[in-house]
């Protein structure tokens, strides 16, 4: 790779060690970004209350990942979730910079295809740090008429079992992956993730002007006021998930309400101002 005379290396966490080696040897100044709590954070989140929610990093990886995050200059975060993963870890705030992701807000904007169906939307992958087991449970539990839950994304392998156990369910659909998300169907999205450093999906949905309900371990809660733009709940709390689904049920006109205040927020985070935001953060890297 060639790394000679940049003033600042760029990489992703996880993948970036050897490289950012090679440019401290330039002296550049070296950036690692990170979308997910710090990994030691991450895997007791995915632990707590629930063993069998191991993380996504063996020891050798974990190793390789938290090296990258000590020997970086800086360390590029998505959310305050994030970043107070770190300092609770012993990171400087001086070392972490926030840049929130963006979106492309002329692909998701409000375009309602509905069919007078009461659907919540779930994305992303079917595992258990997304906390889909809970959501399902929720959703089982109030039996709603003219009702349905889209679920879409690759099923892993440890929720086959949960996955069959519902798919018997007429308002519950498991689509599996779909390369175009059905926004414009949904009344509102939910992300009940145990672990989020942001959730790309959250900011997609209310570009699409949706109102969401997402866990307080879900970055992307820095972008929803309580009641404005959808509801934050507490994890593993599948009747807190219950309630916010039931007042959306019972009035449609707060789902309008926060949809729209939900696209407004969302106008603020385009793509344009993540790249803004980056220049802007190198440039006072490099002063």
């Amino acid at each position: 790779m060639y790394i000679g005379n940049c003033e600042i290396f760029h990489g992703w966490n996880n993948h970036s060690l050897y490289s950012l080696r090679k440019a401290k040897k330039f002296d550049a100044k070296t950036v690692v970004e990170r979308n997910s709590a710090h990994p030691k954070e991450q895997i007791r989140l995915l632990k707590e209350g629930d063993i069998k929610c191991k993380g996504n990093l063996n020891q050798s990886a974990l190793k390789r990942s938290c090296r990258e995050l000590e020997e970086c200059d800086y360390i590029i975060v998505p959310s305050t979730f994030v970043k107070r993963s770190f300092i609770k870890r012993g990171y400087s705030e001086s070392k972490l910079i926030q840049i929130p992701q963006g979106v492309n807000l002329e692909k998701f904007k409000p375009n309602m295809n509905r069919t007078g169906i009461f659907r919540g939307l779930f994305v992303g992958n079917i595992s258990e740090r997304k906390g889909i087991h809970y959501l399902v449970e929720a959703w089982s539990d109030l039996d709603l008429e003219d009702s349905e839950l889209l679920i879409c994304g690759s099923i892993r392998k440890e929720m086959k079992n949960l996955a069959q156990k519902y798919k018997k369910e007429e308002s519950i659909s498991f689509t599996g992956y779909v390369p175009t998300l059905p926004y414009e169907k949904a009344d509102f999205l939910v992300l009940p993730s145990l672990e989020d450093g942001f959730g790309l999906v959250v900011l997609e949905a209310m570009a699409s002007g949706l109102p969401v309900i997402i866990s307080e371990n879900t970055g992307a809660k820095d972008l929803v006021k309580e009641g404005t733009q959808g509801f934050i709940v507490p994890v593993r709390e599948p009747e807190a998930i219950s309630e916010r689904i039931r007042y959306f049920y019972d009035n449609p006109g707060e789902v309008e309400r926060m949809g729209k205040n939900a696209r407004k927020k969302a106008e603020n985070y385009s793509w344009n101002e993540y790249q803004d935001k980056l220049v802007k953060a190198y440039e006072d890297i490099i002063k």
